[in-house]
C-alpha cells in the first residue's frame, strides 16, 4: 500500500502566533504605561502595586513563549535525529474532541495511546481534531513516529485502486 504524509513537524516550520502574541502584549503595556503616564503629567513612577503586576505579566509572558518554542525545537531534534519509535496500524477507541470544543480527542494506534489538541500549546507535534481538520479517522490504517506521546510524523495509508 501507498502511503502520503499528512503531518511532519520538520515541514511544518516555526508558528509566528505565539511570537506576535507575547509582542503584542508587551507592545501594550509599554502602551498602556505610556498613556498612564501621560495622563498624570508627570514623571512619578508608577505605584508599586501596578509595577509588580506589569513586571509579572511580562515575565509570565516570556516563560511561556519559551516553553511553546523550546518544546517545539526538542521535538524537531527528535525527528531530525531518528530519535522516535513507529507504529502502524489501524486507529481504534476513537473519541473526539467533546463538542464544548476545550478537551482532547484521543485514539489508540496498536496498543499506543494518543491525545490531540490545539488547546495544548505546551505540546508540539500534530495537535488537529476532527473539527479542526485532521484526517484521523476510526478504522483508517495510518504509520505513526512518535516520541513521549507527541505526534512527530503521521503517515495515511492509500487503498490501491
Amino acid at each position: 500500500m501507498q502511503t502520503y504524509v499528512a503531518y511532519d513537524i520538520l515541514a511544518e516550520g516555526w508558528p509566528i502566533g505565539p511570537f506576535l502574541l507575547h509582542l503584542g502584549i508587551v507592545g501594550g503595556a509599554i502602551l498602556l504605561a505610556r498613556a498612564y503616564l501621560k495622563a498624570r503629567r508627570t514623571a512619578h513612577p508608577f505605584p508599586g502595586g501596578a509595577a509588580f503586576v506589569g513586571a509579572f505579566v511580562l515575565l509570565a509572558g516570556f516563560v511561556a513563549f519559551f516553553g511553546v518554542y523550546c518544546e517545539r525545537y526538542r521535538c524537531r531534534n527528535w525527528a531530525r535525529e531518528g530519535n522516535f519509535k513507529i507504529v502502524e496500524g489501524v486507529v481504534e477507541n476513537f473519541h473526539p474532541e467533546p463538542t464544548g470544543g476545550h478537551g482532547r480527542e484521543t485514539f489508540t494506534v496498536g496498543e499506543v495511546f494518543f491525545a490531540c489538541s490545539p488547546n495544548d500549546l505546551d505540546r508540539a507535534g500534530f495537535n488537529k481534531t476532527t473539527r479542526g481538520g485532521s484526517p484521523i479517522r476510526p478504522g483508517l490504517h495510518v504509520r505513526i513516529c512518535h516520541q513521549e506521546g507527541r505526534i512527530l510524523r503521521l503517515e495515511l495509508f492509500k487503498t490501491p485502486n
